[in-house]
């Protein structure tokens, strides 16, 4: 499988891969705080898969997480 990666340091990195395209984006909320979140892009013909949600439920669940700064 090939990997594309592309990063806009220090808040953006972008991972192209054959099947879809995932981006992680870190954000500041203020002079304590940051927003993370992941994204995936897919094109129809991924989407149509039998079994893309299986699959799709599989990836993103170990890598959703919460973290707080107290």
């Amino acid at each position: 499988m090939r990997l594309l990666s592309r990063r806009a340091m220090p808040n953006l990195l972008i991972i192209a891969l054959p099947d879809k395209v995932r981006y992680f984006v870190w954000l500041p909320t203020g002079t304590t705080g940051s927003v993370f979140a992941v994204t995936w892009l897919y094109p129809q013909s991924t989407l149509d898969l039998p079994d893309f949600k299986e699959v799709w439920q599989m990836e993103k669940l170990p890598n959703v997480a919460r973290v707080s700064a107290g």
